[in-house]
């Protein structure tokens, strides 16, 4: 991480020693598919000696991506990139809910249902721009780095008394937490005039967030409890998108 750290810092200061060949600002705004990876997709677990689950993931599942984002060629070749970008992802619910249905194995009058909307983000990066221009195409690399804030899914739980039929519904709320992340990316523009192009995006973005203490409401009791956020967070974005050249 400090390795990958200092090359962001590395790259991000080229083109200020670029003479300016080429100056070309580009605004453009994106929508796309966000495909998890790594811990933060896995659906392994394990209930411990208390019951309680231990998981290496986060249940999460294909979602939606967006971003509006800034590439400043200060350089033929090189040049400046920002990016705000946002999203969501679905989470598993059907391996939660198996998960939450072995801690109750126990009670077989017990059944768990959990139903959730899942995880969001919303980031901020800036970084080193490379690009081949080629007639009407432009094919660039992004290398940047920033802020990413993370938000838990808010998790419906259905539980089920299966001899009387009694449910019972508890509210997960959602919380948040915050950390440098980092993201590599590749994209193509095709120029259909003169200051107008459609982008084709992808993205690999990485985080580690971690949090203690954070305030939340238990949804049993309604009080408030504290929690930890500590999530490996891993994402590839794909994109697609118009925008304007000044």
């Amino acid at each position: 991480m400090k390795f990958l750290k200092r090359l962001v810092i590395f790259l991000f200061f080229i083109p200020i020693v670029t003479s300016a060949q080429k100056n070309e600002l580009m605004l453009s705004l994106s929508a796309g598919i966000s495909s998890p990876l790594g811990d933060f997709t896995s659906t392994e677990y394990v209930i411990d000696d208390d019951g309680n689950i231990n998981n290496s993931g986060q249940f999460a599942k294909l979602g939606g991506a967006f971003d509006f984002s800034l590439d400043y060629r200060l350089g033929y070749y090189l040049g400046f990139a920002g990016r705000i970008m946002g999203g969501t992802n679905g989470v598993d619910t059907k391996a939660y809910s198996d998960a939450l249905n072995s801690i109750l194995k126990d009670n077989s009058n017990l059944e768990a249902t959990v139903a959730s909307k899942g995880w969001g983000n919303v980031g901020f990066l800036a970084g080193a721009y490379f690009v081949i221009p080629s007639n009407q195409f432009y094919f660039d690399l992004r290398i940047m780095a920033g802020y990413i804030d993370l938000f838990s899914p808010s998790i419906r739980y259905y539980i089920t008394d299966t001899e009387t039929e009694e449910e019972a519904l508890y509210v997960s709320e959602k919380y948040s937490a915050g950390g440098f992340a980092y993201d590599l990316g590749i994209g193509v523009k095709y120029m259909f005039s003169s200051n107008k192009f459609i982008s084709l995006n992808g993205d690999y973005i990485g985080a580690k967030v971690q949090k203690s203490n954070i305030k939340t409401i238990n949804p049993i009791s309604k009080e408030d409890e504290f929690v930890d956020m500590d999530v490996n967070y891993q994402n590839i974005t794909v994109t697609l998108g118009i925008g304007y050249i000044f």
